[in-house]
């Protein structure tokens, strides 16, 4: 196989995860159904992922990378304006993981909601790495008079607030994308007029 078809491969099998998904509960989405939502042997499934936990890693670490990337949109049109890029930024995100069935599945609290979770937390500290790595360059891209530190800082605490209020939608303060940029938009903007050291 070429590295293309690999992909394609790889691609459609993590298409027929989140197929699967969107249909039964994390602990009904097997290795065998997703092989049959894929239309390829299981055998060609476990070739490329070895196991069901390291499909599920695959799976959640590429629809991370996906909601991440309507947050660089909802960024990036609003430079000009730092509190209202986040603000965005929280409600692109906050509404395509309320329409996810990967996000879905984890606020259900179904049986294999928990497995998930770990993903994200615990077990999943690669994906959260990845994200809050990825939304400090995009700060730092956005707005240059931002300081690594800042940036790192700002988006460790923005990418936690938007994984936890996405798992945990409701609550007394109703937290939404303006809400959350009242809580931090202004350390960044603070930050921004800083003069350098």
């Amino acid at each position: 196989m070429t590295v293309a078809e690999i992909r394609s491969t790889d691609d459609r099998l993590l298409e027929a995860t989140g197929t699967v998904l969107a249909d039964v509960g994390w602990s009904q989405v097997t290795m065998a159904a997703v092989a049959a939502a894929a239309d390829v042997s299981r055998q060609t499934l476990y070739k490329r992922f070895g196991s069901r936990a390291e499909l599920a890693q695959a799976y959640v670490l590429r629809e991370a990378g996906r909601l991440v990337a309507v947050v660089d949109t909802a960024i990036a049109g609003r430079r000009d304006d730092p509190r209202a890029a986040i603000a965005a930024a929280f409600d692109a995100f906050l509404t395509a993981a309320s329409e996810h069935p990967l996000v879905r599945a984890i606020v259900s609290d179904g049986e294999g909601s928990d497995e998930l979770l770990e993903l994200f937390t615990t077990r999943g500290r690669s994906v959260l790495d990845v994200a809050v790595h990825h939304l400090a360059a995009v700060l730092r891209e956005t707005w240059p008079a931002l300081s690594i530190a800042s940036a790192d800082l700002a988006a460790e605490i923005a990418v936690r607030l938007a994984i936890s209020t996405a798992a945990l939608p409701g609550g007394p303060a109703q937290l939404d994308g303006n809400r959350l940029a009242d809580a931090l938009a202004p350390y960044i903007e603070r930050e921004l007029t800083r003069s350098p050291t």
